[in-house]
């Protein structure tokens, strides 16, 4: 197999040596090629002049891909004595050399275009035009396969920034979505620095090619699918407002973007469609010099990849088995009901299914049992939807980490994590009653009344002068049990003639007294300032 050149990433803007007080200027080349390549190969950039001389040859180290792996490199000759002044169409070929293996692959042979942008000859800059006409959409399988937003290009001329710019989609002519954010990516530039014009990025977070886990509950209701949405679509960008840029693509019965132009995959290997980008309204320097300006700079062939529309696609999984649109046959309301029971059954055994099989880590116990009871709820909540369909859906696929299973098959499991779950709550039940009896049995009355309120070894006890008590029959023969906590109190007043608050660190004590009977006789709490209470706190009234 071959390398590639991705046409629609390759960009040129003028540079110069010296880019405060420029006398003439040389190009800045951006490209991004698609592997294979051999090991310790050179992309080798050669420049023609307009009478056909070569005016350099500039080579770089390019580094050995596998198939289908990308890399982008930027590409400037610094070299004393490469500006220059000439204007006019010059040749340049890219090409990928190995010459120990006697290798020499073309990649691009094009040409660009420079021209004078100021009367004084000393501004120079290479023709954009034909960016400024074109378009890219995409799928943003890069960042979700499972669900990639819509992605749209579009190149503004003249000095504009990205928070300018906004971009909105039709679908049948009526709009329905703004773009999430917008971000610029290129600058082609002129030979002094300046920005002469930009590439654009919008992403539609709520518009997505497809979702491959709606049965899972993944997803957003606002979500707008293509392929569940065919028709005639339209990306607007606006550029203070008003309208700059428009672009038109058509999904079809299919569920598919239609494939009208060439699809390549960009560096992060998104498949994207060359568009063509109609110029409205007027701003300064979004001007089209030349409305004949061949794309790709006149080489569109060389080097080439042209993706079917199935590589946009890759990702997205076949329409379930069903009715002739790949439906369920199901009326809408039956089927979001079967999709939300799905959903829980996911949610429920990803998150719980090992938890509640091992036992969760016993570092964090009290944590566990507290969602030992949140799924008890959860699986009751489910059990009744379930039960609601009645079979219906039965079939339906559920994601589980050991593969895919059917909706019944699921829900038996999911039931078993209920029992899981009612079985460590009641594990926990029967060993803190273990720890209880023995403090139950020695106990009575009042004082046994106050223990099931405050149980060991959950509430520290005190007795006398701060003792610190533990046993049952510690407990037991103490006449004085007191608990100590923090009592913060909020505090007000002036300084300098300003009101200010804060807050007093304090503490708190209760106290009970029992005869020997183990009956109350008292009960009291006092209060103080400070980080903890006194010994003398700790006695009775």
């Amino acid at each position: 197999m071959s390398a590639h050149l991705i046409k629609h990433a390759l960009r040129i803007g003028a540079g110069g040596n010296d880019g405060y007080h420029p006398e003439g200027w040389n190009p800045k080349l951006k490209l991004t090629v698609m592997g294979p390549t051999p090991p310790d190969s050179e992309l080798v950039w050669t420049m023609y002049k307009p009478d056909g001389s070569t005016w350099f040859e500039h080579s770089a180290a390019l580094p050995e891909l596998a198939d289908e792996e990308m890399h982008t490199a930027s590409l400037q000759k610094w070299d004393s004595g490469t500006d220059i002044t000439e204007v006019g169409s010059f040749r340049f070929t890219i090409r990928i050399v190995m010459e120990l293996d006697g290798i020499d692959e073309l990649l691009h042979d094009g040409h660009l275009v420079a021209a004078r942008l100021d009367e004084n000859e000393t501004w120079y800059g290479v023709d954009h035009s034909a960016w400024l006409t074109t378009g890219l959409v995409a799928l943003d399988v890069y960042d979700e396969h499972d669900g990639p937003k819509l992605r749209a290009t579009a190149f503004l001329g003249g000095s504009v920034d990205s928070y300018e710019v906004e971009a909105h989609v039709f679908h049948e002519g009526k709009r329905f979505a703004k773009a999430s954010y917008v971000e610029s990516g290129y600058e082609f530039t002129s030979n002094d620095g300046q920005t002469l014009a930009k590439e654009f990025i919008a992403e539609f977070d709520s518009v997505r090619g497809w979702n491959n886990l709606v049965g899972q509950g993944w997803g957003h209701d606002d979500w707008h699918l293509l392929d569940a949405h065919p028709g005639a679509y339209e990306i607007k960008f606006t550029r203070g407002g008003k309208v700059a840029r428009t672009m038109a693509f058509q999904v079809g019965d299919d569920g598919r973007i239609v494939k009208d132009d060439v699809i390549e995959p960009d560096g992060a290997g998104r498949p994207s469609l060359w568009r063509r980008a109609e110029v409205v309204g007027t701003f300064e320097g979004d001007a089209v010099a030349d409305a004949s300006a061949p794309r790709a700079y006149g080489d569109i062939e060389s080097s080439s990849i042209d993706d079917s529309v199935d590589g946009m696609y890759w990702f997205r999984n076949p329409p379930a088995e069903g009715d002739a649109d790949g439906g369920s046959g199901l009326d809408e309301e039956t089927t979001e009901r079967v999709e939300s029971v799905v959903g829980k059954a996911y949610n429920l055994l990803w998150t719980w299914e090992e938890d509640m099989a091992t036992g969760g880590d016993p570092s964090y116990r009290s944590n566990f049992l507290l969602q030992c009871e949140v799924v008890v709820m959860d699986v009751d909540r489910f059990a009744d939807a379930y039960a609601a369909l009645d079979g219906v859906g039965d079939d339906a696929e559920v994601e589980v980490r050991d593969g895919t299973t059917t909706l019944a098959q699921a829900a038996q499991r999911v039931l078993v994590l209920g029992r899981q779950a009612k079985a460590h709550l009641g594990d926990d039940a029967a060993e803190t009653d273990s720890v209880l009896e023995p403090y139950r049995a020695a106990l009575r009355n009042d004082k046994l009344a106050v223990f099931e309120d405050h149980p060991a070894p959950d509430f520290l006890y005190h007795t006398t002068n701060k003792h610190v008590i533990e046993t049952p029959d510690e407990l037991a023969g103490a006449g004085l049990w007191c608990f100590e906590g923090s009592s913060d109190t909020d505090v007000k007043g002036t300084v300098d003639g300003h009101a200010v608050t804060g807050s007093v660190t304090g503490w708190r004590v209760l106290g009970y007294q029992f005869d020997d009977d183990h009956v109350l006789v008292d009960e009291w709490e006092v209060q103080g300032t400070g980080s903890s209470a006194p010994k003398s706190a700790f006695v009775a009234r």
